[in-house]
């Protein structure tokens, strides 16, 4: 209890010396009989109180009021208000501005005063010594504020920060006569009365079972029993020490209780009964063997060794059917990370930097798990660029033309579109690939196969399908969202962070909350066929427009044909017409080069090139004006009479590319300046 308020409460200043005196003010003395009236139904045994005159004044009503006889108080110093040093009778305040921090008050005290762990050493002798002397009795203890607090501190073991949590915010921790309950059972700690379970303290306290015997209730069913349990007996440390590391080689035995749970070797069952009623004496429900432990190379011998001893030596067979051993984590030069070299990297650093599923992914797809690797942020800054970013993109670009009314009915697609057959088998095949890598605990291939699929969703299926997607093709859609969240599915082992953030982007209302709780993605039939083919016309692109750059023709100016050794199907063809810029695609496999084009321009093709690059500049300019493919506009225009002829020949194109509802031909007082070849254009451009 805390003693009611006195006259230095009032002026707010520290008093650290019992002779002087600062009484119990009116209010204080109220305050106190308040309180004392509910101390009534406590049954006090015995009244121990600080020798100051507020709370000696404290305790002359407390035991008026509860009928306790005075004579019989004892005054203990250890209970004595703080040694506030040179802040003695000066403001409280001033005191607390010595500080920086209220953990400072613990490590330091003011000149000629005492710290607040000087203070907890003293209540917590005080402490334990009353429970010696005194047990089985209820002591009401009149104190101070910091005493009374620290009090508690004691008793729980609890360090400065816990401490200072369990105070919380409020200026007080015991307000004036306020009074509360502190069960105490001593417990193992160190100078600084702060629990330790280490030699030599653990050896002074032993410990007594309490478990509730449980007398008069149904019989406690074999698997739900503890062993020991309601004995009452006396616990104390064992002397005798053995390995440390035993303990984690009878892991798989220990967390079930055996053999003391069971009668000795007991047949042991495979997987897991989920309801345990149903399981008989003389069985254990094991989980046993593991079907793979992962843990660094150095475990080969500590936890790999121990759980395979003491299975040994148990005659119960190989703990775990599999090991993933992992590689230590090295400099960029391969040279141990140490602080003393300066070369240690904090990994909470990059994961604020770069995300946790970067350095994540990283890990698997670098090399195999059991290699070391070598951490060069650079390759951080590649994985987060190559594989995190462009998936972003995707995502973006599918939310930016979201269709919600298809997504309940994708499933079963059986799309036309020979790039949604594709992707749709590229997905299957990566399905697959994963599956059977993942079943064999071999995590390189497939990490490596995810991040070459999402180049190919982004650089190559979305690249190609983003005209068709913007126009509100519904089979494109329809596929682009079925793979993103299969993707999702199958990424979620690696990357759990963006594979939630996807699903829960995607997800519709019949969806599981979470990826984590979906089913693994079943594979469908692969077109093999389709997937050789469309590698084949890849290449001939990739051939196609090396050759564009040798003849230094950009891609926006169409060419009338091009020329291929290989021979592909029209459905092809058309993929390359559109990837190269051509309007026809030709066969020669006379040819001695890979790829050729026809490179004569003709002034329908130069006016299409031309279209081309002022379509691109206008939407350079929607995008400098911040507009959204929702925003539509008015095209103001201001050129001559060849501009003019220019976007008429290409008026339809031009609005659809975009957006504009109109384009009108005036003058142009406040837009942008634009330059195609030999033409300029003047352009404002007016939300609608």
């Amino acid at each position: 209890m805390r003693h009611g308020e006195a006259e230095n409460n009032v002026l707010e200043i520290m008093n650290s010396n019992p002779k002087d005196i600062f009484h119990l003010t009116e209010k204080g003395r109220k305050q106190v009989a308040e309180s004392a009236e509910k101390i009534k139904r406590e049954k006090i045994d015995l009244i121990i109180a600080s020798p100051f005159p507020r709370t000696q004044e404290t305790v002359d009503i407390v035991s008026s009021v509860i009928g306790y006889d005075r004579s019989k108080v004892i005054t203990d110093n250890r209970l004595k208000e703080i040694n506030g040093g040179k802040f003695d009778k000066k403001s409280i305040h001033d005191y607390h501005r010595y500080f920086s921090s209220r953990e400072e008050c613990f490590l330091k005290a003011p000149p000629g005063g005492e710290s607040y762990k000087d203070i907890k050493k003293r209540v917590g002798e005080f402490l334990y010594e009353i429970d010696k002397n005194f047990q089985d009795k209820t002591i009401l203890i009149v104190a101070h504020d910091l005493p009374g607090w620290l009090l508690f501190s004691a008793a729980e073991g609890t360090v400065p920060s816990e401490c200072i949590h369990r105070r919380g915010q409020s200026e007080f921790f015991l307000n004036n006569a306020e009074f509360k309950e502190l069960s105490f059972t001593p417990i193992p700690h160190n100078d600084d009365f702060e629990l330790d379970l280490h030699r030599p303290y653990i050896d002074e306290y032993p410990i007594f079972c309490t478990h509730s015997t449980g007398s008069g209730q149904a019989p406690t069913p074999f698997y739900k029993k503890v062993w020991g349990q309601a004995c009452g007996g006396k616990m104390e440390r064992v002397k005798e020490v053995i390995d440390v590391w035993f303990d984690s080689g009878a892991m798989p035995f220990a967390q079930d209780h055996w053999p003391f749970e069971n009668p000795p070797n007991p047949p042991l069952i495979k997987g897991l009964k989920s309801d345990l009623s149903q399981i008989s004496e003389g069985e254990v429900n094991f989980l046993y063997p593991a079907d793979f432990i992962a843990e660094g190379i150095d475990q080969t011998r500590g936890w790999f060794y121990t759980l395979l001893a003491v299975a040994a030596l148990l005659d119960k067979g190989a703990p775990y059917k599999n090991v993933i051993s992992l590689g230590l984590l090295l400099d960029k030069d391969g040279k141990k990370m140490s602080k003393s070299l300066g070369n240690a990297v904090d990994p909470w650093t990059m994961i604020e930097r770069y995300g946790a599923d970067a350095l994540r992914f990283w890990m698997y797809s670098v090399n195999s798990p059991g290699e070391s690797k070598n951490f060069d942020e650079k390759t951080i800054v590649e994985v987060k660029r190559k594989v995190f970013d462009l998936l972003e993109n995707v995502i973006s670009f599918y939310e930016l033309y979201r269709d919600f009314s298809l997504e309940p009915r994708t499933s079963n697609l059986e799309p036309n579109n020979i790039l949604d057959k594709w992707i749709l088998a590229r997905l299957n095949e990566l399905i697959k690939f994963s599956t059977e890598k993942l079943d064999n605990y071999q995590l390189l291939e497939p990490a490596r196969e995810i991040k070459d699929f999402i180049n190919d969703l982004s650089t190559w299926y979305l690249r190609r399908s983003r005209e068709r997607i913007k126009e509100g093709d519904i089979e494109a859609k329809r596929t682009l969202y079925f793979v993103l969240k299969n993707l999702a599915k199958i990424m979620a082992p690696f990357t759990p962070f963006m594979a939630e953030d996807i699903w829960s982007k995607l997800r519709v209302e019949q969806n599981k909350e979470s990826v984590h709780l979906t089913n693994w993605p079943e594979v469908s039939e692969i077109d093999d066929l389709l997937l050789k083919n469309m590698q084949i016309t890849r290449d001939i692109c990739t051939n196609g427009n090396a050759e564009r750059k040798k003849i230094n023709i950009p891609l926006r100016q169409p060419l009338q044909k091009f020329f291929t050794k290989i021979s592909v199907r029209p459905e092809f063809q058309e993929i390359i017409k559109d990837e190269l810029s051509v309007k026809e695609v030709f066969v020669d496999v006379s040819m001695e080069n890979m790829a050729g084009f026809d490179t004569n321009i003709t002034p329908l093709l130069k006016a299409e090139g031309d279209y081309r690059e002022l379509a691109r500049a206008i939407q350079d300019l929607r995008k400098k004006e911040g507009l959204t493919p929702n925003d539509k506009i008015t095209l103001v225009v201001k050129t001559d009479e060849t501009g003019k002829n220019l976007i008429k020949k290409f008026e339809a194109d031009l609005k659809k590319t975009v957006l504009a509802k109109e384009i009108k031909f005036d003058s142009v007082s406040l837009g942008s300046l634009l330059e195609i070849n030999d033409m300029t254009f003047k352009i404002q451009i007016k939300k609608r």
